[in-house]
């Protein structure tokens, strides 16, 4: 507030989705406020977990340009990202920038694109599964983080990590 007066609001759709595909790629709450002049973590956990229905439009912005630096580099929050999972958050990949676009982030009524690969055992050999699992692990994934964004379960990635000799 500045002079007594409320900002103006927006619905947090846009913010909270933004937030959301932070998460999915490790930025905790903590990380990104301290990127926000003038947040708090709480505030940003709030908007990320939908308990906020509007934010103020400059808190709005803020939260876009913060999105903006950080949607393809990644976070250190195993947590946060497993939190990501876990809720079937979407990545950034799976929202359109552009006024219109059908998936477009900052509209409520879109809906996420079709993100999610089928699972890996249905299209996949095992050894192009270890491909794919490796290839994820050499961008900086964790192998649990890589199988979980192949759709692999825990046994497949045992033979797969085996097959492969795959670092944790």
């Amino acid at each position: 507030m500045s002079g007594g007066r409320r900002s103006p609001r927006t619905d947090a759709t846009g913010a909270r989705r933004r937030l959301q595909a932070l998460a999915y790629q490790g930025w905790a709450p903590e990380a990104i406020a301290r990127r926000i002049p003038g947040a708090r973590a709480e505030h940003i956990r709030a908007v990320r977990d939908g308990v906020q229905a509007q934010v103020s439009t400059r808190r709005a912005a803020a939260i876009a340009v913060c999105y903006d630096r950080l949607w393809d580099r990644r976070g250190s929050s195993e947590d946060t990202i497993h939190l990501a999972m876990r809720n079937g958050w979407a990545p950034a990949l799976a929202w359109d920038d552009n006024p219109g676009d059908p998936h477009y982030i900052d509209d409520p009524a879109c809906p996420v694109s079709d993100w999610r690969r089928p699972p890996l055992r249905a299209r996949l050999t095992v050894d192009e599964q270890a491909g794919e699992l490796a290839e994820l692990v050499a961008q900086g994934l964790s192998v649990n983080q890589a199988a979980l964004r192949l759709g692999m379960s825990g046994d497949a990635l045992q033979r797969v990590r085996d097959r492969a000799q795959v670092a944790s």
